[in-house]
């Protein structure tokens, strides 16, 4: 090999080991930087107060609330049973102690759109029975003889005046309901006080938020998530039976005094806070 064939690859070798150290200090300054990025990012996640897999740290926190409210209405189920040899004969007099109970419920006041038919039904009576006069081992089967009808009318009654509920029961079975029963007392609007009950419940769960992180040294960013439990009123329900209110004449006993007393209402909400 001559001197210029040495000098000739000695420059090409030297022209690639130049390339190559110019790769080399590129591909080294690009992970730095990525590497410097990275911390920057960690950084900025953590006084953001976020975790480091991108999940936020959050506390959560649960508020609750009770309201003891009086009713200012009742509901209660009035029925009337009859019996009679055919259909037509139990359903005339079911139908003339119904009405009868009907006007009598709004001459109290009561609005038509609070007096609803809830239940109507109408079966057959059968009896058993045995034509043997002495008993003969084995026995014939009793045999199953239609001896007539049963209707059963119930209508459920609104009432907005409280101190008449009695009034109105006593009323109802000496007119013929004798079968009273499902009292409840309730609200007109139950919407007005569950709102209430839950932001009473938010109120709680805020307070218990502001306690917790100052406790914890952090500070309450965006909420990243809210739950209503949705909880049921409590209502106050009473039952009664129609034998406490006729003497087994038709003619109504003195009216019960009728306690409404007061109803619970609850909420239960979560709220899911992310704090940094």
């Amino acid at each position: 090999m001559n001197n210029n064939e040495i000098n000739s690859y000695c420059g090409m070798w030297s022209k690639k080991h130049n390339f190559c150290s110019i790769l080399i200090i590129s591909l080294t300054l690009l992970i730095l930087s990525l590497f410097v990025s990275q911390i920057f990012t960690i950084k900025n996640k953590a006084r953001d107060g976020n975790l480091i897999n991108g999940n936020p740290a959050t506390i959560s926190v649960i508020g609750e609330s009770e309201l003891f409210v009086t009713p200012d209405i009742a509901k209660i189920s009035l029925s009337v049973l009859t019996e009679g040899k055919t259909v037509k004969e139990a359903t005339r007099e079911n139908n003339e102690k119904m009405n009868n109970i009907t006007k009598f419920i709004k001459s109290q006041n009561i609005e038509d759109k609070d007096i609803k038919t809830v239940n109507y039904y109408v079966n057959p009576r059968y009896e058993y029975k045995n034509n043997n006069e002495i008993t003969i081992f084995p026995e014939k089967p009793s045999i199953r003889v239609l001896v007539g009808y049963e209707i059963m009318q119930t209508v459920e009654v609104k009432i907005k005046n409280l101190d008449n509920s009695g009034a109105i029961i006593e009323g109802a079975t000496s007119r013929g309901a004798n079968q009273v029963g499902s009292l409840q007392f309730t609200f007109d609007d139950e919407t007005r006080l569950k709102d209430k009950a839950r932001n009473e419940a938010i109120k709680n769960a805020q307070e218990k938020a502001e306690i917790l992180s100052t406790k914890l040294n952090v500070k309450l960013a965006r909420i990243i998530n809210y739950y209503d439990q949705g909880q049921p009123i409590y209502y106050n329900q009473k039952f009664i039976a129609s034998e406490t209110l006729s003497d087994g004449t038709g003619i109504g006993v003195e009216a019960p005094s009728i306690q409404p007393g007061e109803n619970k209402i609850t909420a239960q909400i979560t709220i899911t806070y992310e704090i940094r």
